[in-house]
């Protein structure tokens, strides 16, 4: 009798030991599943750990495939899809990464399927129309939400990747060469002169009122309206003229080119103080 009834209780203690030890199994099992609501720059994030170490273990590799889980027709949710699927790249490729993307229409992958894009699976990164309005980072990075918050965060997105990619795969910055100096220093070369006489110089432009290098300025085509103050430097009117000076085409401030000007409400830089012929360079042209 008393063996029996150790028997059952050694029984009761194994079943205890089997139950406790599938409980703990089971909580392990869940808390290894579990994920985590973060929240970056407003961008609700779904992980296991950290987003910023989660996404950098899937960022750190060097080609990636993407899936764009699109519509049938000319559906206007796919250009959401597609904005936010640029993005992605443009944030990959500013880091050197390789990326191949295809769309899964419906479910059926149909669109870039081929040898590049392996066929169409496994794909890493995930983006399409879901009402999550957030990312997912597990084994892969899932990008789901209305139309309008695909659009309305596909920068923030890009950033937020950039910036994790930057941890992983900084992008280089240029170092600049520095050249040590000689024993005798370069000379500082003095100002260059565009002109050594008048005839080199030339009034050009849409309305001839640019003054410059006669080749460089006899073709030239300017922007912008005409303006009544061109009147002051029509050839006809005598009242100006333009000239090198200084090495230096410009426009001669006489009185008389001053005085046209102010007849048009307007001022033209080099006219504030002539005495005798004063030359500048017009209010139009540096």
């Amino acid at each position: 009798m008393k063996k029996m009834i150790m028997g059952a209780v050694q029984r009761k203690e194994v079943i205890l030991i089997a139950v406790l030890a599938a409980f703990l199994i089971s909580y392990y099992f869940i808390s290894a599943q579990r994920t985590d609501e973060y929240s970056v720059d407003g961008l609700k994030i779904y992980s296991s750990e950290q987003p910023r170490q989660a996404l950098a273990r899937v960022l750190s590799k060097d080609s990636f495939l993407m899936e764009e889980q699109l519509f049938n027709g000319m559906d206007e949710r796919n250009t959401a899809i597609a904005i936010i699927g640029a993005e992605v790249v443009s944030a990959l490729k500013a880091h050197g990464k390789s990326v191949a993307t295809y769309g899964s229409v419906e479910g059926t992958p149909s669109i870039n399927c081929n040898a590049n894009t392996s066929n169409c699976t496994g794909a890493s990164i995930i983006v399409g129309i879901g009402e999550c309005n957030c990312m997912r980072v597990g084994d892969k990075i899932e990008i789901y939400g209305t139309s309008k918050f695909l659009q309305d965060n596909a920068v923030k997105i890009r950033g937020i990747l950039r910036l994790v990619l930057n941890d992983v795969a900084p992008t280089p910055v240029p170092v600049a060469t520095v050249s040590l100096p000689t024993s005798t220093p370069t000379p500082i070369p003095s100002p260059k002169m565009e002109c050594s006489r008048d005839t080199e110089c030339a009034a050009g432009g849409t309305y001839g009122v640019v003054c410059g290098i006669k080749e460089l300025v006899e073709n030239l085509t300017t922007a912008g309206d005409w303006r009544p103050e061109y009147r002051c430097f029509e050839k006809q009117e005598n009242l100006t003229s333009c000239r090198c000076t200084s090495g230096l085409c410009k426009w001669e401030r006489t009185p008389e080119f001053c005085d046209c000007a102010k007849s048009f409400n307007t001022t033209f830089s080099g006219c504030e103080s002539v005495g005798a012929n004063q030359s500048a360079a017009p209010s139009n042209r540096s």
